[in-house]
């Protein structure tokens, strides 16, 4: 008897400080419900916007890789280029415009001696879309170099020789390490 008693009043103890403590958090109860629900949708909203924006790119990835099955360099650069004008800011978007503009750049390389006029086409497109990519690639050392490097050897087709080497040091300065800068070192000197 005496333990159940003691449970009971152990037992009424914890009740009445639950309701002292309830009683003083009650006012505050729908302020705190608002904020977590506020907080809920915020994260809602979060993961649909990361989502997307995850289907996004590998959409756009998949376009890359599907430009990059194409057999012949005209296929392959058109394709290229349009995943390059959808997607500009994306990583696969800057790497397909990377690779319409070395396809470019080859192609205008090859017709120098042939059709003078298209080739300076070609080189002056590749140009500007080197440039376009070294602007936007800061951050991605890969994509910047590559673009830094393309855009150097466009100018060097153009005969603009003493932007080329410019361009080349500048290189050769920022990445003396890489393979890039090695063979931009090489080509200033």
């Amino acid at each position: 008897m005496k333990t159940e008693r003691k449970h009971e009043l152990e037992t009424n103890v914890l009740a009445d400080w639950l309701g002292q403590h309830i009683q003083q958090y009650l006012p505050h109860v729908k302020n705190v419900g608002i904020g977590i629900g506020i907080g809920c949708v915020a994260l809602l909203v979060y993961l649909l916007v990361n989502n997307q924006r995850s289907i996004s790119a590998a959409g756009s990835w998949r376009d890359f890789l599907l430009a990059s099955n194409e057999r012949s360099d005209t296929d392959r650069g058109a394709k290229f280029e349009r995943v390059a004008d959808l997607h500009p800011t994306d990583p696969s978007g800057l790497w397909a415009g990377l690779s319409w503009a070395d396809i470019k750049l080859r192609e205008g390389c090859d017709r120098l001696f042939s059709d003078r006029e298209l080739a300076r086409k070609d080189l002056d497109d590749a140009r500007k879309r080197f440039e376009e990519i070294e602007s936007a690639s800061h951050g991605q050392r890969d994509l910047h170099q590559f673009a830094m490097y393309g855009l150097a050897q466009s100018l060097e087709a153009l005969g603009e020789t003493k932007a080329s080497v410019e361009k080349y040091r500048q290189i050769a300065a920022a990445a003396p390490t890489s393979a890039f800068g090695k063979a931009a070192k090489a080509k200033a000197e």
